[in-house]
């Protein structure tokens, strides 16, 4: 068992991004319902992204431990679909770590 403190879906965000705008409450959904934090980063800020973070294109969608990347997807992505790729990668990145999902 343990926290997810310290861990967050952060969308890197263009403003005036269609994408980024139509992914954002997908993104806040998902990350409460993995009962994890929630970040947006603007894209023109570089130094507010992560040294080693390969921001590609925005919207860019990470599941991060701090500045460890877990998961890492573009473009929107409906909720559900968010939420699953998320919640899968999570728990194998806490398996890793010999730790489990909280109840």
């Amino acid at each position: 068992m343990t926290s997810l403190e310290g861990i967050n879906i952060v969308e890197i965000s263009g403003i005036g991004c269609p994408g980024c705008m139509a992914a954002m409450p997908e993104a806040r959904q998902a990350a409460g319902e993995l009962g994890v934090g929630f970040v947006i980063i603007d894209a023109e800020k570089r130094e507010d992204i992560p040294k080693g973070w390969n921001i590609e294109r925005v919207p860019a969608i990470f599941l991060a431990d701090g500045e460890t990347e877990i998961f890492k997807c573009y473009g929107y992505q409906p909720e559900e679909i968010l939420f699953l790729c998320a919640e899968d990668a999570l728990q194998k990145y806490l398996a890793a770590k010999g730790e489990s999902m909280p109840s």
